[in-house]
């Protein structure tokens, strides 16, 4: 038991929202931490299942928890309330369908000298229906500039919340919150705090597991506006390298970002003929026409290695003949028999 008014070395922030299935997998690994200077925050975002009562459950047994009923307003918010209760030196944060190695915490404390002027992250596998997709072959920390992180999230490896650990007092100097009013909270979130960061670091350590249900990934998932959710990143992408990074290195970076979003933004085109979206085609042609002409597309068009498009559909893209791209591939799928 800790003494009381006792000031935890981590904050562990998890939101908890209708996750009765995978609850008790998540608390349980963080409990059996080999690191035992915590505090461990659970927010339920007005659960409508068996969650809430989980969350009492473990609190009444274990003093290191603490629970906080909401009413529902999505993970930013729940996540900004676990920030502003937490006490601890350090913050880290685990979603609740998603579960830890015991060395979690330990592993990131072995660099504690690096929290305060670096972001360090930790390595993490792919899990789905127990089996883990993607099993590491390398493993060992490295140092990375800045102008990198880019090319870590093209590597699937930074941009997420829940494989850092942040230095609390950073955090709360300068109010570093999830938006509430944007489709992507948590990549502003991590490049917010990366600019007060002098590099980005890496334990090595493949020591948190995404759970990533086989029925309900990205690439099924259907939003009417996707392109709102990737233009939001790449804007706030291009913000924190036109400020952060120095100005001979921009045009790398921008390149490396370009090729990570000239998918999803040609993507989002062909989202819009889902058959889910109950739009005209009229509605959907002025959509994407839309699309195709805003800068952030344009740019991306710029920067990008299109090499693996078709070059007259890319140039007709580029030139803003949405229209006729899309009567050309149109065509070229009845050819290919789609």
């Amino acid at each position: 038991m800790k003494e009381k008014g006792h000031i935890p070395q981590i904050s562990i922030i998890v939101p908890v929202y209708n996750v009765e299935m995978y609850l008790c997998r998540c608390v349980d690994s963080i409990l059996n931490q080999t690191f035992k200077d915590y505090e461990l925050i659970l927010i339920d975002d007005g659960s409508s299942d068996n969650s809430s009562q989980i969350c009492d459950m473990y609190a009444k047994k274990y003093d290191v928890i603490q629970v906080i009923h909401k009413k529902n307003e999505g993970v930013a918010s729940a996540r900004n309330i676990g920030i502003k209760e937490s006490k601890g030196k350090y913050i880290m944060f685990c979603d609740s369908d998603d579960y830890v190695s015991p060395f979690w915490c330990e592993n990131f404390m072995k660099y504690e000298n690096r929290l305060k002027k670096s972001f360090v992250f930790c390595e993490f596998n792919i899990v789905g229906n127990s089996q883990i997709k993607f099993v590491p072959k390398k493993k060992g920390s490295r140092e990375y500039d800045i102008a990198d992180f880019f090319e870590l999230q093209c590597h699937n490896k930074v941009g997420f919340p829940w494989n850092g650990c942040y230095y609390g007092k950073i955090i709360r100097q300068n109010k570093i919150y999830f938006p509430r009013d944007i489709i992507a909270e948590d990549l502003p979130f991590v490049l917010e705090y990366v600019s007060h960061m002098k590099c980005i670091f890496s334990t090595g350590k493949y020591d948190y597991n995404y759970y990533q249900n086989d029925r309900d990934t990205l690439s099924r998932k259907y939003y009417t506006d996707i392109f709102r959710k990737w233009r939001e990143k790449y804007w706030i992408s291009k913000k924190f390298i036109e400020k952060n990074i120095e100005r001979e290195k921009q045009k790398k970076v921008k390149k490396v970002l370009a090729d990570f979003y000239l998918y999803p933004f040609l993507h989002s085109l062909e989202n819009t003929f889902d058959a889910r979206n109950q739009w005209r085609l009229l509605k959907k042609i002025a959509y994407n026409y839309s699309v195709v002409r805003s800068a952030e597309f344009q740019e991306c068009l710029e920067y990008a290695d299109c090499s693996k498009e078709g070059k007259r559909y890319i140039w007709l893209l580029k030139k803003q003949r949405y229209i006729l791209a899309y009567l050309l591939q149109r065509i070229s799928r009845i050819k290919g028999g789609q």
